[in-house]
């Protein structure tokens, strides 16, 4: 406890039990820095964390990000409410508190400094499981929730002293929790977008954005019925051989909407407009009439929920910055989503402007862009684009006709509403950890036996020889099933990456419960004569006069395998790419036609033994038509 705090000059100094503690060298928590400023004043803010006993925790060691409103901002919050701070109940109070701090279980991690912002969402939730927005004007001011304007950035890191356990970002307002969700904040749109939020509605597809959070989760976890911590089957685990469990399964959707100068600009001026430019575009049509535009194989319907996806996506999201690290230079990022709509998924793009979608052969692409204001809500996005987004034969034959490449987190919607994918990397590395996920968390990865256990992790910044350095491990006497992606209907190859080694196991796959010929042995690596890979530009790969490995390609297929991508990289050093080594594979698993029906895929161990697993990391949907001139890519 601080007994007295005096700043004279550049120098902190207090008595603690008669200690003289030098703050410049010895740093402060951010209680105390709060308490004793020399930019601000932040005492409405401290009286609101002594109400919920915040302000002993951010006394404390730990690891905290902190966007502190100054007590002018918190004037003006009770001013616009017509309260005063008697008025608040302690609910009230701690929703307000908890929104403005995020608190990241590694005290090694870097808090969230100003390096780290990126134009959208931040990565690490807030203590109400719920997630800040960053966004810039065009003078460069940065904005929290498109509300706050930082006035101070960086607090305590840049300082004559610093904050040892976090840092503190000083804002101009409150951040209000939202309670706001996308179908009642549909209604504020219809100014710009009055056409669309008028199909959203007639579709009934308004009504699927009424969902949250999955409370039967929240609760249970809140209960302790579901353990913070669960002790791994597989190789991957913490240090202490656990794994934590997610703290909360958020439920979310982003929704691109064209505005109604966008939709004039195609002739598209009044519902029944649309309803027809639906139906003369939207493909495949199933046999029947479907007139009933709430029917999901309605052509209204279905172009309406095809712009909506089942996750919570920000401007950031769609292909991370950081991916640009784990592929080898001028690769072109692409990543594929599916829909709310039964039938159809999209391609995404980016360039320096930010996400595109769809695009063409002749280079056309919708563009997606932000919503100025009220783009987000308690559970998701609103976005514009600017151009009509609509799945039609150019989008089957050309956009989609090619080598679809997905890591696993792309067919997971909950990875990217929890914002875990690309977010659990090892403790000892500044990471968050890994995660293992109860049953039933995910819709479209189903555990099919009690004794499998479904495990992810990643990034790693040392280097995992894995698409986007992570991956998932599936362990125990496992038995899981995939549902695919809508995929056009087509005869296709299908492919699973995987990196082999002697932790894996030996797993039986099925494609809609038929076997997929023999059993897949993960713990053999490429360099055994069985598949006989030899690594491109090695002295056995000159001596064969096959210096760039193509020969060797051939061979290997012929034998059902395939040598990793060489446009990814194994690390965030750009050290090597996956083709260069024997341990990262692609077996062939399927050759034949898919309809537009739904698919999937099931893995099961053939071994008696809980500690063997399962090592899944992508997956490829190859049209056969375009195999002969696939790349090596």
């Amino acid at each position: 406890m601080l007994a007295a705090l005096l700043f004279c000059g550049l120098v902190f100094q207090a008595c603690i039990d008669d200690k003289v503690v030098d703050f410049k060298k010895d740093g402060v928590n951010i209680t105390a820095y709060l308490e004793n400023n020399e930019y601000h004043s932040y005492s409405e803010f401290l009286k609101w964390m002594k109400v919920v006993g915040v302000d002993g925790m951010l006394n404390a060691r730990g690891n905290y990000t902190c966007f502190v409103p100054t007590d002018e901002a918190v004037m003006k919050y009770y001013e616009e409410k017509g309260k005063k701070f008697e008025d608040l109940s302690q609910v009230d109070i701690a929703e307000l508190v908890y929104g403005h701090i995020i608190k990241i279980d590694n005290p090694a991690a870097d808090p969230v400094e100003s390096k780290f912002f990126r134009d959208g969402t931040i990565a690490q939730p807030n203590m109400r499981s719920r997630f800040i927005q960053i966004s810039y004007d065009s003078t460069g001011g940065i904005f929290v929730n498109q509300s706050a304007k930082i006035l101070l950035l960086d607090q305590g890191r840049n300082s004559p002293y610093f904050v040892r356990n976090g840092v503190v970002h000083t804002i101009d307002r409150i951040l209000e929790p939202s309670k706001s969700l996308l179908m009642g904040l549909a209604e504020v749109h219809t100014d710009r977008f009055a056409l669309f939020v008028q199909a959203l509605k007639l579709t009934g597809l308004i009504d699927s954005l009424q969902t949250s959070i999955n409370e039967v989760y929240d609760k249970r976890h809140k209960k302790g019925e579901i353990p913070e911590k669960i002790v791994s089957l597989t190789s991957f685990h913490d240090g202490d051989g656990k794994m934590k469990t997610p703290t909360s399964w958020l439920v979310g959707y982003t929704v691109m909407m064209e505005s109604d100068e966008t939709f004039r600009a195609a002739g598209i001026n009044t519902i029944d407009d649309l309803r027809r430019f639906a139906e003369e575009n939207m493909v495949p049509k199933k046999q029947g009439t479907f007139d009933d535009p709430t029917h999901r194989y309605n052509s209204l319907n279905r172009f309406i929920a095809y712009h909506i996806l089942d996750r919570t996506w920000d401007l950031n999201d769609f292909i991370p910055e950081a991916w640009q690290k784990y592929y080898v230079p001028k690769t072109v990022l692409m990543d594929y989503t599916p829909t709310i709509s039964p039938l159809g998924m999209i391609e995404i793009q980016r360039d320096k402007d930010g996400p595109i979608l769809n695009k063409r052969n002749d280079g056309t692409a919708v563009r997606v862009l932000r919503i100025e204001k009220n783009n987000s809500a308690e559970n998701g996005f609103f976005h514009e684009l600017d151009r009509v987004l609509v799945y039609d034969k150019g989008v089957e034959t050309e956009v989609l006709n090619k080598r679809i490449r997905m890591d696993v987190t792309s067919i997971l919607s909950e990875m990217h509403t929890n914002r875990l994918a690309g977010n659990c990397g090892y403790i000892h590395e500044g990471g968050t950890g890994g995660r293992i996920f109860p049953k039933g968390y995910f819709k479209k990865m189903i555990p099919l036996t009690e004794a499998t256990q479904i495990q992810y992790g990643g990034p790693m910044n040392g280097g995992w020889w894995d698409l986007h350095l992570d991956e998932f491990l599936i362990g125990g006497k496992y038995d899981v099933k995939l549902i695919l992606p809508p995929l056009p209907p087509g005869n296709y190859e299908i492919r699973i990456g995987y990196t082999a080694n002697n932790n894996r196991g030996v797993l039986q796959i099925y494609l809609d419960g038929q076997p997929l010929g023999i059993p897949l042995n993960m713990t053999i690596t490429a360099d055994r004569p069985e598949i006989g890979y030899i690594r491109p530009g090695s002295e056995a790969a000159i001596a064969a006069d096959d210096a760039d490995g193509l020969e060797n390609d051939k061979m290997m297929r012929n034998r059902g395998y395939m040598k990793g991508p060489a446009s990814v990289n194994f690390d965030r050093a750009c050290s090597g790419q996956l083709r260069w080594y024997q341990g990262s594979l692609r077996r062939i698993l399927y050759r034949g036609p898919l309809d537009e029906g739904e698919h999937w895929l099931r893995f099961k161990s053939v071994e008696d033994q809980m500690k063997r697993e399962f090592m899944f990391d992508w997956l490829e949907f190859v049209p056969t038509s375009c195999l002969e001139k696939e790349d090596i890519n």
